[in-house]
C-alpha cells in the first residue's frame, strides 16, 4: 500500500500538484482545467487502482440508448486494456472506469494510465454527448 501512495505523491509532484494524496477512503481526485474530473479508488483486496472519470448526468436518453451509442461509438477499439461504463444511479451520472493493477505501479506508469484515461473519457464524451449527456 505503501508504494501505491508514493506513486501518487509523486506523480503529484510531478503535476504541481503537491498535496494529492489518497484520502482515508483511499481515494483522491483530479481535476483537469477543460472540466475533466479524474478519481483513483484503491482496491487493496484487488490489489488495483481503479481510475475513473466522470463523463456527466444522463439527459433524456434511456439507459437502452445509451448503450446503443456506446457500442456503436467504436471508441473502444482505441484503447487494448478497455475502459468500461458505469451508471451511478444515486447522483445519475455516467462513469468511464478502468482497474489497473497496483502491482509494480510508478509515477510515471500511473501518470501514462491517467493521460490514457483523459483521453478515452474525452472520446467517449465528444461521442455520446450529442444528446445524450448533462455535463
Amino acid at each position: 500500500m505503501s508504494d501505491i501512495r508514493s506513486a501518487i505523491t509523486e506523480m503529484g509532484l510531478a503535476l504541481g500538484m503537491p498535496g494529492l494524496h489518497l484520502d482515508a477512503d483511499d481515494a483522491c481526485a483530479i481535476s483537469l482545467p477543460d472540466g475533466l474530473q479524474l478519481e483513483m479508488h484503491y482496491r487493496e483486496r484487488a490489489a488495483q487502482l481503479h481510475l475513473c472519470a466522470d463523463l456527466g448526468g444522463l439527459a433524456q436518453a434511456t439507459q437502452s440508448e445509451l448503450l446503443v451509442a456506446a457500442a456503436t461509438s467504436n471508441v473502444w477499439l482505441a484503447y487494448a486494456a478497455m475502459p468500461y461504463l458505469a451508471y451511478d444511479r444515486v447522483n445519475g451520472r455516467l462513469i468511464l472506469e478502468k482497474p489497473i493493477s497496483a502491482q509494480d505501479l510508478t509515477a510515471q506508469t500511473l501518470q501514462d494510465a491517467l493521460a490514457a484515461m483523459a483521453l478515452a473519457a474525452r472520446s467517449v464524451r465528444e461521442r455520446l454527448g450529442e444528446g445524450l449527456l448533462v455535463m
